[in-house]
């Protein structure tokens, strides 16, 4: 798991994958699927 605390740090971390295409989605799970 990452953990990204600014705007910069997130398009960096996506940036590999914004190249190949790939498609970036969120997937809110309010704590549901693991802690925190």
């Amino acid at each position: 798991m990452k953990i990204i605390r600014t705007i910069a740090a997130l398009e960096r971390a996506l940036a590999p994958a914004r190249r190949r295409g790939r498609r970036i989605i969120l997937v809110p799970t309010m704590g549901a699927l693991h802690e925190g």
